[in-house]
Formats: C-alpha cells, structure tokens, sequence
C-alpha cells in the first residue's frame, strides 16, 4: 500500500524527527511505500528554524575595524567574539543536519491527485487545540479517507480546553481507528465520544530490539539535552553537580552558553551520545525514552504529564526531579543506579502489543 503519514515532520528536535523516522521505518518494514504530507511551505519550515537559532551578527571587517581604533576596549569583548563565531558555525551545522533529514522523506500535498490507499495519523500532540499550529484541519481528517490514528496525544490539553473548541469534539467520527499515548488523551476521547481508544508506544519504541548500552568506556559527561528555556534553576544545580564530579557539561542538539560544549549530531547518532554519557539530565520525553533505551544514569528535570507518564509506565518514575526538589535531592537521585531489570520486560511487552495493534490496523487496508 502508498501509506501517507501526517505528523509534525518539519519541526527541528530530536523528538519529532525520530518519531517520524521510526514510524515511517516500521511501516516500511511491513512491506509499505510512505510519503509525508506537507502542511508548511519550506519558507514557513525554514522561518520556524530562523526563529529557533536566530542569526547572528559576526561581521570580521567591522570588528576588527573597531579594534584597531579603540584596541583596550575591544580586547575585553574578545571571548565574546569567539563565542559568537562558534555559535555561527553550530547554527550552519545544524541547519545542513536538519536539511539532510528533510531530504530523506518523501513529501507530497494532500490533494495531489496521487493515489494515497491509506492515511496514518500521529505520533504527536497533533490534538492540542491550544496551539494554533494543531488546529490546522490536516490533523482532524477533514478532506480525506480513509484514516486512522496511532498514538495520538493532545498533550497539555484537556477537557476544559476542548469546551472552548467544540467545534473540534466532532472531527474524531472521521477517523476508522484511534489509538493514543497518553492517559489524558484516553480521558478526553472517552468524556466527549464515548470512545475507550488503545494506548500504544511511542514509534521510537516500535522499532527499538530493546535496551542498548554502548560498549564504549562512559566519557566524563554530564550530557544535556533539553530545551533551554525550561532548565531555570536546575542550571544552578547541574553546574555544581559537574563541578563536584569534575565532568564536562555538554549539551546535545540545543545550545547552552553554559555548557563546556555544546554538539550536534543526525537523529539516527542520538541514543549513541546518551549511552557514552556517565550522566544525562533531559527535560524532554524523547529524552526521557532515549536515556532508558541508551540504559544510562539519567534525571528528568520537572517533566510534562506526557514524559512524566511515560517513566511511570516503564518504572522509571524515581528519575523524576522537579523544581521544589533540592539540590541534594538531584544529586543523589542522578548518583544512584538506575534499575532496568523490570523495565527490560516491560517494553518488550509494550512493544508487541503496540505492533500488534498496528500490525492489525495495517492488515484491514490491505484486504480492502
């Protein structure tokens, strides 16, 4: 079967390209071709990206100018300077790893005249009316058919904020199957259509053979990746925790001016980074997921419900810090072994009963 898939694609974080990159494997390892459909124009994705690593200033003929003209002054500015060219050049990298990644999808328009036999939707917050972005018709199966759903999540909406949007409580008729990845979600569904909707893995998930530590010797690292905005105090805490360790603070994907180092790397290298790393401290859910598939010694600082969930779900939610924990709190949580032993088990059961579900959804299409 041609299998259109619609998710949020063209955003660039780790999270979202590897759930697309591993659903669109799972499919395609069932014997499917998949596209991804559009919803942004490539000057809207790369105007997304420019808001996210603005550009910077680094001008060499107008400093150096300066310089020259007023040296003491200018020399005190210098690290600065420097700090910015690297900057420069960690954007330029990021923007040709994410140009890479777009150019292994398929992308095609949804009224192209191309013979779609069936349109998966997922695996994000494609439901979270709060965001204008996820109250864009393409996600509610306006106009096309026939569709279905995998592990669906509207994220921090709920029900009071689907009463402010009723108008979108309807569009869940157009979809054939429903699945989601979050007890919110299931809440939702259920208060506003009756509907008692499967609750399935994350794509990452699908397509992982389990646990995966790096044979590697752990590198001095306390390894970061999360978004910077939503680090506040904890910063505080990393910086002594890294200090007390005598570790690096390297942080992977978003750029930190604390960080000793700050790196890159394509989706495919992402569990690698955290599987070296002696210590990881995440604030995302995909963090979270990699941190335990990379089986390292990881902290989620002060989680979504969604990411929150997920550890719970895999016995994971001692790795939980929030922002009233103290600093001792985060140090002794970050020191102490992770147990993996019943979480082992508890994905593989998960992981089956997800392709199962999949599986099936697949299969009526293919009859048809």
């Amino acid at each position: 079967m041609k299998i259109a898939i619609i998710t949020p694609y063209e955003a660039d974080n780790m999270g979202a390209m590897l759930q697309t990159l591993a659903l669109k494997k799972y499919i395609e390892s069932k014997g499917h071709k998949t596209v991804h459909v559009r919803f942004r124009t490539d000057d809207e994705i790369w105007k997304w990206f420019s808001w996210n690593c603005p550009g910077l200033d680094i001008n060499l003929l107008k400093y150096w100018l300066r310089f020259i003209k007023h040296p003491i002054d200018n020399i005190k500015i210098f690290p600065d300077y420097i700090n910015t060219i690297k900057r420069y050049i960690w954007i330029k990298k990021r923007k040709k790893i994410f140009r890479e990644y777009l150019n292994k999808l398929s992308v095609v328009e949804l009224h192209n005249n191309e013979k779609i036999d069936l349109y998966v939707l997922g695996s994000d917050e494609i439901w979270n009316v709060s965001s204008p972005l996820f109250r864009n018709k393409i996600f509610w199966g306006e106009g096309y058919t026939p569709s279905v759903v995998y592990a669906a999540s509207m994220s921090g909406a709920g029900i009071e904020e689907f009463k402010k949007y009723p108008e979108y409580i309807k569009y869940f008729n157009n979809f054939d199957y429903i699945t989601v990845r979050d007890q919110n979600t299931q809440n939702v569904l259920q208060t506003f259509t009756g509907l008692c909707a499967e609750k399935v893995v994350d794509p990452t998930l699908l397509v992982t053979k389990g646990i995966v530590s790096s044979e590697e010797e752990k590198k001095d690292w306390l390894l970061l990746y999360g978004y910077p905005s939503e680090w506040k105090k904890c910063s505080e805490y990393i910086k002594r925790f890294a200090r007390e360790q005598k570790l690096k603070i390297v942080s992977l994907w978003f750029y930190l001016e604390f960080a000793d180092k700050n790196i890159l790397c394509a989706p495919e290298q992402f569990q690698y980074y955290l599987s070296i790393s002696r210590y990881v401290v995440t604030n995302t859910f995909h963090g979270s997921i990699f941190s335990v598939l990379g089986e390292t010694q990881f902290v989620t600082y002060s989680p979504k419900s969604k990411a929150a969930e997920l550890l719970g779900d895999l016995k994971q939610e001692s790795r939980i810090i929030y922002e009233t924990d103290s600093y001792s709190d985060f140090a002794e949580t970050l020191s102490t072994r992770c147990d993996y032993e019943e979480t082992r088990l508890i994905i593989r059961t998960k992981q089956k009963e997800s392709q199962n579900i999949l599986d099936r959804m697949l299969r009526k299409y293919e009859k048809e």
